[in-house]
């Protein structure tokens, strides 16, 4: 809407629910559970979570763990994260089976870090339109809320039934 202070002095103002060109169409929508845009869009967060996650297994290559799961400590039971280190040496290994008798989510995880990296180190303006596929990708399929309750289950599931 605009406003003219005197002849031929006109600007622009900006009326709540206006959006920045002007219209009142609302903001894009952003997925209610995300994961991948999240560590895409804070760089140093995605550096360090991914950073952390390499060391870790490095140094778990070279037999040094440097913690053991809490929850199964406390508890005796396993937690989604349960198995994610062995079935990922079996994966660089080429052994599926036991990447997958490991943790069942193991190469999904896989394929959501290397996507991370990916995402990390693609130059502009490849890294923006990476980015943008992933908040589409989770606004569209809802997929980090999929991961998360799936995850929840084979816990469940793996815990009251044990192989």
């Amino acid at each position: 809407m605009a406003r003219c202070q005197s002849e031929g002095n006109c600007r622009v103002v900006m009326i709540s629910g206006e959006g920045k060109d002007g219209t009142n169409d609302p903001p894009p929508k952003r997925a209610r559970v995300r994961l991948l845009s999240v560590l895409l869009e804070n760089r140093s967060l995605g550096w360090w979570m991914l950073g952390g996650g390499l060391t870790y297994f490095a140094l778990s290559l070279i037999g040094i763990y440097i913690f053991s799961c809490p929850i199964r400590n406390l508890t005796g039971l396993q937690c989604p994260g349960c198995g994610l280190t062995s079935g990922s040496k079996a994966l660089i290994r080429g052994d599926w089976d036991v990447a997958l008798q490991s943790n069942l989510f193991t190469p999904i995880i896989a394929l959501f870090w290397a996507a991370v990296a990916i995402g990390l180190v693609l130059p502009q303006p490849a890294r923006g339109k990476f980015l943008h596929w992933a908040q589409e990708s989770e606004r569209v399929t809802h997929w980090p809320a999929i991961l998360g309750i799936s995850l929840l289950i084979y816990t469940l599931t793996r815990n009251i039934m044990p192989s």
